[in-house]
């Protein structure tokens, strides 16, 4: 047809040994950039391969693809069996464009909710694509009939006694975190503070939607003694199932940066400021969305009278791909419309002016660090924020990004303690002795010892490391060091 020779080079052999690109997958820079998977086929939506992780059961697609095609994972080791369709067909995967008739034997759906020839041993293992729920699980696409048993289930579930003592430990899953008061509590005070903010509408599901789901977060928010301030729950939208182009475009957020929190702290303690420290209630929820953006609702509190239903998001929501930016475009807006002006060397930074009197405001995220040369002048401003945001007034500084600030008769000090023994107990060396000397400088630290045999925990440690420096330079040398061994740390290292 256009006059040349196909080119097949791109087609593999199915089930074989391949290693994808997960870099755009994983969160920490830290993690492995690629895993053993089996290759499964092409993806019907992207230009790529689609991979199955042998120890995740998770499905990637990604384009760049090493391929050991004479291997194959489930040739020997397991015995291949074939499944059969289920007689009800499966609920529509939001990442999908399914077409109006349901047809069950259709490669996109199959493929997705689960391999069509996979192991007896390993069946019941697998995931869908991108981790997302069992296809055979309830959701709002689903007849009204399956809708209404899952308001049933969630009704049920929140109907038994809870424990009431408080819990010591931050739950993973909402099931462990529905059986504590504390825990069902928050997620009531988080479900009430999004109903107030109107962050969404309930409408009727239809199968063009790219529906998102959502998950509980759990925290237990700390004093800087380690004593337990409030337990938090946070309701986070699965964002990884986003259509770019479509639910989301910009995703890009400044960060604020340690020289600029060293210079905010030197200048309040030559100037003799007083720093205040705000907090934005529910920062996320503030933001008003310009696409359509459509999420399952809350686990355990789904609409008894329209369980079917999907919840059409007007405000921003945590997970979303464009939440932090849509924060920060918000606070921005606001800061500049009443006089401040953004720094050109950090855009955290904030300064507002008037005559001689002068205000500093540091942004990080939802946490807000505010000091100038007039009390009252700082007031006045605190109280413009407070009607535009609902926000905290927690007094002098004293806890900020894990950093203990204590005030003394010589100025500020600050200190990590609790930062320093939450890495030592993640290291496992709570318990040993202190050195004098952190590092040798003479002896070589390239040995030929065997590889450690956690290289994402080495790197999660030495990533701790990093950030601890802010407060303890005398550490600077030893972690240069170790940063130098990232790629294959060894046992002596």
């Amino acid at each position: 047809m256009f006059r040349r020779t196909p080119d097949y080079n791109f087609l593999c052999t199915f089930g074989c040994l391949c290693f994808p690109f997960l870099r755009p997958y994983h969160a920490h820079k830290l993690d492995f950039r690629s895993s053993p998977c089996v290759f499964l086929g092409y993806s019907s939506s992207h230009l790529g391969y689609r991979c199955l992780d042998l120890e995740s059961d998770r499905i990637y697609v990604s384009r760049h693809v090493r391929f050991h095609e004479n291997v194959f994972p489930f040739a020997k080791s397991e015995q291949v069996t074939s499944l059969p369709v289920p007689p009800t067909p499966p609920t529509y995967l939001p990442s999908l464009h399914p077409p109006p008739s349901f047809q069950p034997t259709t490669y996109q759906t199959m493929a997705l909710c689960r391999p069509l020839l996979i192991s007896s041993s390993a069946s019941s293992r697998y995931r869908s694509h991108f981790s997302m729920p069992s296809c055979t699980s309830t959701s709002h696409g689903s007849s009204s009939k399956a809708a209404l048993s899952t308001a049933t289930a969630a009704a049920s579930a929140v109907s038994f006694n809870r424990v009431v003592s408080p819990p010591s430990h931050e739950p993973l899953v909402f099931n462990d975190a529905n059986k504590y008061e504390v825990w069902h509590s928050a997620m009531r005070e988080e479900i009430q503070a999004l109903r107030t903010n109107k962050t969404w509408t309930l409408v009727p599901f239809h199968h063009s939607m790219n529906v998102v789901g959502s998950r509980w977060v759990y925290k237990i928010k700390r004093r800087s003694d380690g004593s337990i301030e409030r337990y938090k729950a946070r309701l986070v939208a699965r964002g990884f199932t986003q259509q770019e182009g479509i639910e989301y475009s910009e995703t890009f957020n400044p960060v604020i940066k340690q020289a600029t929190v060293r210079l905010v702290f030197s200048i309040a303690v030559s100037c003799d400021w007083k720093i205040h420290q705000l907090d934005i209630h529910n920062a996320f929820l503030n933001d008003v969305l310009d696409e359509d953006v459509y999420m399952k609702q809350p686990p355990s509190f789904v609409d008894s009278a329209l369980p079917s239903h999907v919840c059409r998001l007007h405000k921003s929501l945590y997970g979303l791909k464009q939440a932090p930016r849509a924060w920060y475009t918000r606070l921005n807006d606001f800061l500049l419309s009443i006089g401040f002006r953004a720094s050109k060397v950090d855009t955290s930074l904030f300064i507002f002016s008037v005559g001689v009197d002068i205000c500093y405001l540091l942004v990080y995220v939802d946490d807000i660090l505010f000091r100038g040369s007039n009390s009252l002048l700082l007031q006045r401003l605190i109280q413009l924020l407070s009607s535009e945001f609902k926000l905290r007034d927690l007094g002098y500084v004293h806890y900020f990004l894990g950093i203990e600030v204590q005030s003394t008769s010589m100025g500020l000090m600050l200190c990590h303690h609790k930062y320093i023994l939450d890495i030592l107990t993640r290291a496992g060396m709570l318990s040993c002795k202190p050195v004098d000397t952190l590092i040798s400088t003479s002896k070589a630290t390239i040995l030929p010892d065997p590889l450690f045999s956690n290289a994402t925990r080495f790197r999660q440690i030495v990533g701790a490391l990093q950030y601890l420096t802010f407060t303890h330079p005398n550490i600077c040398f030893a972690v240069n060091r170790v940063c130098q061994f990232m790629h294959a740390p060894t046992d002596s290292h």
